[in-house]
């Protein structure tokens, strides 16, 4: 598959996960934008209404190399055309990329020769239906379903799926589930992950992990029992009673856990599909029932990371972006998803820059802000959303764009603070 875009270091860093990245990536006749930094990245689909493959690559290739444009230049900040093996997966294209962007030595690129390769590449015609699949290989999904079914999140909101290689994404994270596959699902905090399997499967047994987290936390623990002869008896953590019962079982945020914490998962997420503790006659072996997978939810680039080896046992990752389209379809106001568009760009840039990073409303914090509107207002709801922001310095730009979108004068919108 082909790739083409640029990758750039902040002032003075070397941290590459800290690198801001930039490119379209063509996969399976499919062009899509990923942008953000090496660490933290996120994936855009190519806008509706294109007629042809040449047009959806054009237009995303444009929108790479304004970003470009805007942060460097093409001595500074080179476009490249990249070849990455077919079998790189979405999560490690950004690392992979970057790999052979420093490789090459290959002059500024344009566009129009990526699109001129990509075609080559992936099909005979110069235009391409944008439903069709290249020619020669039949990319029908093997798993139907239906992007009309209707949702529900446990809170009982409507849940808007989204489509993941063709495939509606609750569709994907079930058949994942069925056949007892690990699964990552990876994207920014407030961006859906948590909710997309709580909605697959509403009866999973989940565990936010921490710096804190100790394996007793997730295999269980001797408890007081005034009814048990020595005192105390054996209680399954969230994990075994998942293995047992044969639930899903979804480990959110599970690289902020420790190393030590995270091993348990080895055998439990292999083949083997077992945990052993031969030293507690109440743990024994455990072999997971039919119905047993895992869940890890997480936010790229953020704790102590995932181990190689467990990596290894992850069947797939889908990356779960903040999608402003969704929050416009679940009824933010428009003004408010005008404005979180507007910062999601500003941070772009910044990061590529290495400025100080923009503040971008979750998904999370968006619906809140909707459903406050109705109730006390717009105004207030627009001052929920500033103080939402964790870091009081970024706040005074979202008081900004929220302003601009709302045809505010500035300064008329700030948090909320109680006054006499």
């Amino acid at each position: 598959m082909l790739a083409y875009g640029y990758v750039g270091f902040p002032a003075g860093s070397g941290n590459s996960s800290s690198a801001a990245i930039d490119l379209v990536l063509l996969r399976d006749g499919t062009p899509r934008r990923c942008h953000g930094t090496i660490g933290a990245s996120a994936w855009e689909s190519t806008p509706t209404g294109y007629d042809s493959l040449l047009d959806g690559i054009l237009q995303l290739g444009s929108n790479v190399e304004d970003t470009r444009d805007r942060i460097g230049d093409p001595d500074s900040l080179p476009m490249r055309v990249i070849e990455l093996a077919d079998t790189v997966t979405d999560d490690r294209v950004p690392n992979a990329f970057m790999v052979a962007y420093f490789k090459s030595d290959d002059p500024d690129k344009q566009i129009e020769q990526f699109a001129s390769a990509a075609l080559a590449a992936g099909s005979d015609a110069p235009a391409v239906d944008w439903d069709s699949d290249p020619a020669g290989t039949d990319l029908e999904p093997a798993t139907a379903s239906d992007p009309d079914q209707t949702y529900s999140t446990p809170s009982g909101d409507p849940y808007l799926p989204r489509m993941v290689g063709g495939i509606v994404d609750v569709t994907v994270v079930r058949a994942a589930i069925a056949h007892g596959w690990t699964v990552g699902l990876a994207g920014e905090p407030g961006s859906g992950k948590t909710t997309l399997a709580q909605v697959a499967a509403p009866d999973l047994l989940q565990l936010t992990f921490h710096g804190e987290t100790t394996v007793e936390d997730i295999v269980g623990r001797y408890n007081p029992d005034p009814t048990a002869p020595s005192g105390f008896a054996w209680v399954d953590g969230p994990l075994l009673q998942a293995m047992r019962e044969g639930r899903p079982f979804l480990a959110d945020e599970l690289p902020r856990a420790p190393q030590e914490v995270q091993s348990v998962f080895l055998s439990v997420c292999d083949h083997r599909r077992t945990y052993i503790d031969t030293s507690n006659p109440h743990v024994g072996q455990v072999d997971a029932a039919d119905g047993f997978a895992v869940l890890i939810a997480y936010n790229p680039g953020s704790g102590f990371g995932i181990p190689e080896a467990l990596h290894d046992r992850i069947a797939f990752t889908v990356t779960v972006p903040t999608d402003l389209s969704t929050a416009e379809n679940l009824g933010v106001p428009k003004a408010f998803v005008d404005a979180a568009r507007a910062l999601m760009t500003a941070n772009d840039v910044a990061r590529a820059k290495g400025q100080e990073p923009v503040w971008v409303p979750s998904l999370r914090s968006l619906l809140k802000a909707r459903d406050i509107a109705p109730v006390l207002g717009i105004g207030f709801a627009a001052r929920s959303l500033v103080s939402a922001c964790p870091e009081p310095l970024l706040r005074g730009r979202v008081a900004q764009e929220l302003e601009k979108h709302l045809s505010l004068g500035s300064g008329e919108l700030g948090v909320l603070v109680a006054q006499s």
